[in-house]
């Protein structure tokens, strides 16, 4: 497979023979962070093994690609637990967490993570919680009646509800 780097898109662009992919810069710069993170919280570095710092002036290079491969390559097939993006807040986190061990359903309200204006999204917003397979097992929005639904944009959450008793749980700043 060929990696190259396309800097106008902030993306690397993976070809092979039957397709092409992409990964975006600050997603992969963002992961090597969340990585790190549950690396040493679980501590899962062997005798000698050492982390590399995660550098934003890194961001976009090869050498942050490979980064991410091998910090993936340490956590292996290990669970480590439900993955948000670096920048949910924690409160956040603790809600959804909450809510797909105990079960209910949220109304959940996306928009801009630095002003909290809400993005007035109407589709994929109500639902019980729910996490998807693999090593990096993210947050779902699981409808009524359905055993999967689309991923949860958790570092875009500027509201949260509850379905049923209509109290507000989380609100952006």
């Amino acid at each position: 497979m060929e990696i190259t780097l396309s800097p106008k898109e902030r993306l690397f662009v993976f070809k092979a023979t039957e397709y092409t992919s992409c990964l975006g810069y600050d997603v992969v710069f963002n992961y090597c962070r969340e990585l790190v993170r549950r690396i040493k919280k679980f501590d899962l570095l062997k005798a000698g093994q050492t982390l590399t710092p995660v550098l934003e002036s890194e961001i976009g290079t090869l050498a942050q690609y490979q980064q991410y491969k091998a910090l993936l390559a340490i956590i292996g097939t290990r669970k480590t637990g439900t993955w948000f993006d670096f920048e949910t807040p924690t409160k956040v986190r603790t809600i959804l967490e909450h809510y797909r061990k105990d079960g209910g359903q949220l109304r959940i309200f996306y928009g801009n993570r630095k002003t909290g204006r809400c993005w007035m999204e109407e589709n994929d917003v109500i639902g019980r919680i729910g996490r998807s397979t693999g090593i990096m097992q993210i947050p779902l929005l699981i409808e009524a009646g359905e055993c999967g639904g689309p991923g949860i944009l958790d570092s875009s959450i500027v509201r949260i509800i509850d379905a049923d008793t209509r109290e507000e749980l989380y609100r952006h700043k």
